[in-house]
């Protein structure tokens, strides 16, 4: 059997899912703050967790990460999606802590480059992959194709010009 987390669902409840969030509802199967660790789960539990849109609202985004490893099998695929800084949506809401670049597992994946992976020091160890969510009318411009293949010289001269919506980081757990 695989077992399925969806931390912060609010609304988006889930089939087959162990639904989260701090607010009670009957459809909520576990009312929890994911400000307070540890999450009310076993190690090694979960063969897959999605984090859509909550991880911006917490305290400590990275003290979430590592207990999200904790709770993890290995080869756990976890889908976490956040506002990027540049876009209207990062600093729009005012319950968001912090935003996000395409960098910001970087020291978690055990494949970053450029020196950004702080593997040595840490027990939590991901394959990170990032998708930038682009706007259509990018795409249809050929805007879409400049930001997909030189995301560092986007984020770098071009984001606060020609924001994009957010990022879909998706990290599999390695243990």
């Amino acid at each position: 059997m695989k077992f399925k987390l969806n931390l912060g669902c609010g609304k988006d409840i889930r089939k087959d899912y162990i639904n989260v969030d701090y607010y009670k509802h009957p459809a909520i199967d576990v009312v929890h703050d994911l400000n307070i660790f540890p999450y009310p789960f076993e190690e090694n539990k979960f063969d897959e967790i999605l984090l859509l849109d909550i991880l911006e609202h917490l305290d400590d985004s990275q003290k979430c990460i590592r207990e999200l490893w904790r709770i993890s099998k290995n080869n756990c695929r976890i889908k976490i999606t956040v506002p990027h800084y540049a876009s209207v949506n990062a600093w729009g809401d005012m319950t968001h802590k912090r935003s996000f670049s395409q960098n910001s597992m970087k020291h978690f994946d055990i494949n970053a480059k450029d020196g950004k992976s702080l593997e040595f020091y840490q027990k939590e160890k991901f394959n990170v992959d990032i998708k930038l969510i682009i706007p259509k009318i990018y795409k249809i411009f050929g805007i879409g194709l400049f930001i997909k293949y030189l995301p560092k010289i986007y984020e770098r001269f071009f984001a606060y010009i020609l924001p994009i919506q957010g990022l879909e980081f998706y990290l599999k757990v390695v243990k």
